[in-house]
């Protein structure tokens, strides 16, 4: 599954580290998380949600201290929202339960990631938040 998913976000020069992929800028950190549901059912089957976030040291506090440097940490993530997300503020997950199935599941979070990755990655400055 993050196989499938890697090409898409290596090409847009972010760096896979686990689940979490993301990119370091002077100021801000950009991420995209794959995060799996703790009721996945077992190694068969991929239950997730794409989870995309941002956070510049600038706009975290005043105290932040300049020689702490940024890292990929999506709980430090000033915005953030879910792929496919719908604005009821619905969840979307997706299940990969068979070979067959991860193509076209791969090559809808890639749909849905052309449209949100530009904007997460012109956020992703401290002038962006």
């Amino acid at each position: 599954m993050l196989l499938g998913l890697s090409q898409g976000l290596r090409s847009a020069q972010l760096v896979r580290k686990g689940t979490l992929f993301h990119l370091v800028t002077d100021d801000a950190v950009a991420m995209v998380w794959v995060q799996r549901s703790r009721g996945s059912a077992g190694a068969d089957a991929y239950h997730f949600a794409i989870n995309l976030g941002s956070y510049s040291e600038v706009a975290l506090s005043e105290d932040w201290r300049p020689h702490m440097p940024l890292k990929p940490d999506f709980g430090l993530a000033q915005i953030r929202w879910r792929l496919g997300g719908d604005t009821a503020g619905g969840d979307k997950w997706w299940l990969v339960e068979r070979e067959e199935q991860l193509e076209p599941c791969v090559a809808e979070v890639q749909s849905l990631l052309e449209g949100d990755l530009p904007k997460l990655l012109s956020i992703s400055t401290a002038a962006g938040m």
